[in-house]
């Protein structure tokens, strides 16, 4: 087809791409994830998607967190949950009974993701936006806490 991805960043002493210091570029123009549905770099760049269906365990899985690779390079699925955990047991982000006492300081540290409603899963996935930038992710950053 005639065009070319090219690493534009670090390399090491053999040539080899150093992760993190740059990223492939396709045709010089436009880094690959970001290439995607472009009509021009279609024949390098496929927007097939993968699907995978997970049984969802209402008894076992609390909350389902989908997320782009700025909160993923920093850090690992178990770290996330286990952020989002922390988060619910000091009362992050509490609703309120409408007498301006916090529910959550009611609650025991049982309190769950289907306790909240979507404004406060939407605050805490900024919670977890604002985590990995104080991690210093450089990638771009979304999330959605399902």
């Amino acid at each position: 087809f005639g065009g070319s991805v090219v690493w534009h960043g670090y390399t090491d002493k053999k040539g080899n791409p150093i992760e993190g210091s740059g990223v492939y570029r396709i045709n010089g123009n436009l880094a690959v994830a970001r290439a995607v549905g472009d009509r021009s770099e279609r024949p390098f760049v496929c927007a097939d998607v993968d699907i995978r269906e997970t049984e969802i365990l209402p008894e076992e899985d609390e909350f389902i967190v989908l997320a782009s690779d700025g909160v993923w390079d920093v850090m690992e699925s178990q770290d996330v949950v286990d952020f989002i955990h922390r988060m619910l047991e000091a009362s992050i982000g509490s609703k309120s009974d409408g007498t301006g006492t916090s529910v959550m300081n009611r609650r025991t540290t049982e309190m769950s993701m289907s306790d909240w409603s979507s404004t406060h899963r939407k605050k805490m996935a900024g919670y977890v936006a604002e985590e990995a930038l104080r991690r210093d992710s450089s990638d771009n950053i979304a999330v959605v806490i399902v």
